[in-house]
């Protein structure tokens, strides 16, 4: 391949400028780690409370006595301190943050998604042409390979040596042939003219080295 394809796309990548969406990036990560932060602190106080109401049977001596000292009725002192009505709705409205926080992290995830997207874009255009000249390349290659495919079979039907690897030699082309970017729809391959003309010094051996020569080799 040409230097200058890769001269090319080393320059074009090297001009690529993407501070700007990386710093998008990481405030939207802030965002997110601050969010995340408050998801753990509300499973914590959720674990906590499931503890609480677990060891819970009902207002505690000291919960009552402090109430009726601060000036609560009898009636309220005795409904004094935590009660699972209480401590379940707390739960229930931590459950509901927890659910917000976590489609608001989705939403900061999916606008990041967003800049990645413009980001790579901007490489677009340059990765499509080296890419394309390295596709070139290689299908270049596979026209030489399939040369080669059909002078080793060749050989190997003439004189009968090397048909397990030719046999593997048509395994290989035989999936390269069917893609659609190498050698699509190669179904037979014409055999090299100068292979060929070596092999025929072998006919007219006699009875004993009997030969057949092919033109072409299929896949």
């Amino acid at each position: 391949m040409k230097n200058e394809v890769f001269r090319q796309a080393a320059s074009g990548f090297a001009a690529v400028d993407v501070s700007e969406e990386s710093a998008m990036i990481a405030e939207i990560d802030a965002k997110i780690a601050v969010a995340q932060k408050g998801i753990e602190t509300a499973e914590d106080r959720c674990s906590e409370i499931a503890r609480l109401k677990q060891g819970l049977k009902g207002p505690q001596g000291a919960d009552v006595a402090a109430a009726l000292l601060d000036g609560a009725s009898a009636t309220d002192a005795a409904r004094a301190g935590p009660s699972i009505e209480s401590l379940e709705e707390e739960r229930l409205s931590l459950r509901a943050g927890i659910k917000a926080l976590g489609h608001q992290i989705e939403d900061l995830r999916a606008e990041i998604g967003n800049i990645e997207s413009s980001a790579r874009a901007k490489i677009g255009e340059i990765a499509s042409s080296f890419h394309e000249a390295i596709m070139a390349e290689a299908r270049g290659k596979f026209e030489e390979i399939a040369a080669l495919y059909a002078a080793a079979a060749a050989v190997s039907a003439t004189t009968r040596y090397g048909a397990y690897e030719t046999s593997q030699f048509r395994d290989v082309m035989e999936v390269a042939s069917r893609s659609g970017s190498l050698i699509y729809g190669l179904r037979r391959v014409d055999v090299p003219e100068e292979v060929n003309a070596a092999l025929q010094n072998l006919q007219g051996k006699g009875r004993a080295l009997r030969i057949g020569l092919i033109t072409q080799a299929t896949i």
